[in-house]
């Protein structure tokens, strides 16, 4: 990596890039050996990059591959709801096949998301640009000038809903294609919405009464060869803001899930659509679906790699959205508190919301002031759980502050009596464990605030909606 020097302008550099409307694209044509040094990322993001059919990797078969032939039988449907219901509760993604889209559709799509990348800059350039008021665009990293470094891939965002853009603006080489897409993925939307709600109980409409298949965005990327993969990526980790994402891919792997602490890779399967549980859905289905982290890696092969992901939101943004009503009780209360999209996602998109922490209504003051992070660090047969922003734990020192507290809640918890818990004593831990981690932070800031508790204790004892 390239030593800083105060002659940098990163943010001069960024404009003249943005400018030229080249995209990723335009840089890989033009030659270049060394990637720009805005498109590299701090060690801390690579560190834990291992490269596809590395012998090191987790096994990407964990992704489970639903079979959705005879969804329409009495027979077969409940198997196939409750195989989704399962995947969209213990890993948040699952691929699907024989979801009734011909593969010369899929591949139709694909072809033509190529076509537009690799057509000439200047035909191009005619689309780039940073706001979506045609219902079209074309852009390089669509935070490039918020992010701490760029990733590497171009981008074509079509409005798919509540209505297409006027034709003409959607580039020709793409149109019918683009058109067609929308056809099949509103119609596979609602089958999976439908047997989503059916997993969590509720009336299989719900969704789409609540106008989640109406707003629809397809961002269609080109992840191009990269000639230093190992200093960037294709995507940063993240997790969809939206209610249900609705992926194809071609056959390129490099979209990996995070699993507990690994990442695995989603292997493409010929034919597959890839199905994750957007923060939306999670929040609606009272955390019993899950949104979980994703990435895209730097592409490494000389062939780009191609994805289009269809992403399903409700029209009404100003209306108060929550868990469900069925999905609540005196067992089960509500994990967050209600919302409009409109302000979800302002905070979502400039960071004062890091994705779904929403704050859950009829929790203790402290567990409403911060949100929930798995870790994944485990310390012996202890599962750390941190009560921590995330901003916090990409700081050296948030983890020294999860290690300073360790050993004292180890002792603790040594010291209780067998499980399980009466609700008053897991409130007597949760107050005690909080303040004792108050103390180990500077200036007394509960914001590094940890618990810790036995993975034994959680999964046995442990009130599904109680978040130690």
């Amino acid at each position: 990596m390239a030593a800083k020097t105060e002659s940098y302008d990163r943010a001069t550099e960024v404009k003249q890039f943005d400018d030229s409307k080249i995209g990723v694209k335009g840089l890989v044509d033009s030659g270049v050996t060394t990637i720009p040094r805005f498109f590299i990322h701090s060690p801390d993001t690579l560190s834990d990059i291992r490269r596809p059919n590395s012998t090191t990797q987790p096994d990407p078969d964990v992704i489970p591959i639903v079979d959705l032939s005879g969804v329409d039988s009495d027979l077969l449907r409940p198997t196939i709801v409750e195989k989704i219901a399962r995947a969209s509760r213990e890993l948040g993604f699952f691929q699907i096949v024989n979801h009734g889209i011909g593969v010369e559709v899929l591949e139709r799509v694909i072809g033509a998301i190529k076509g537009f990348h690799e057509q000439p800059t200047e035909v191009k350039a005619r689309f780039y640009r940073r706001d979506m008021k045609t219902g079209v665009s074309f852009f390089s990293n669509v935070d490039l000038f918020q992010s701490k470094a760029a990733s590497w891939r171009d981008t074509l965002q079509v409005r798919l809903g509540p209505t297409l853009p006027e034709l003409d603006e959607i580039p020709e080489i793409c149109r019918n294609e683009v058109v067609e897409w929308n056809q099949h993925v509103t119609k596979l939307g609602e089958l999976l919405t439908g047997l989503l709600c059916e997993g969590l109980g509720v009336e299989k409409g719900r969704l789409k009464e609540l106008t989640f298949l109406d707003s629809k965005v397809m961002v269609a990327h080109y992840y191009p060869y990269c000639p230093q993969p190992d200093l960037t990526v294709g995507i940063t980790s993240h997790t969809d803001p939206g209610a249900l994402t609705i992926l194809l891919q071609d056959h390129r792997s490099g979209l990996q899930v995070k699993c507990g602490a690994e990442w695995v890779d989603i292997k493409p399967v010929p034919g597959a659509l890839v199905i994750n549980i957007g923060d939306i859905l999670q929040i609606m289905s009272n955390d019993e679906y899950i949104s979980v982290e994703h990435r895209v890696l730097a592409n490494s092969f000389q062939e780009p790699r191609i994805s289009a992901a269809v992403f399903f939101n409700p029209t009404n943004r100003d209306r108060l959205y929550g868990p469900f009503p069925e999905l609540i009780s005196p067992e089960k209360p509500t994990c967050f508190k209600q919302f409009t999209l409109t302000d979800y996602l302002r905070r979502f998109f400039t960071k004062e919301l890091d994705g779904k922490s929403l704050a859950p209504q009829n929790c203790p003051l402290y567990l409403m002031v911060f949100h929930v992070l798995f870790v994944g660090l485990l310390f012996e047969d202890l599962l750390v759980l941190s009560l921590t922003p995330r901003r916090l734990i990409e700081f050296d020192e948030g983890w020294e502050y999860i290690q300073k507290g360790i050993g004292k809640l180890k002792r603790i918890l040594e010291g209780l009596r067998e499980p399980p818990f009466s609700s008053e004593e897991y409130m007597a831990l949760h107050i005690t464990i909080y303040n004792m981690c108050s103390q180990n932070t500077p200036n007394n800031n509960s914001a590094s605030c940890v618990i810790i508790t036995s993975k034994y204790l959680k999964n046995k004892y442990l009130p599904r909606h109680c978040h130690l």
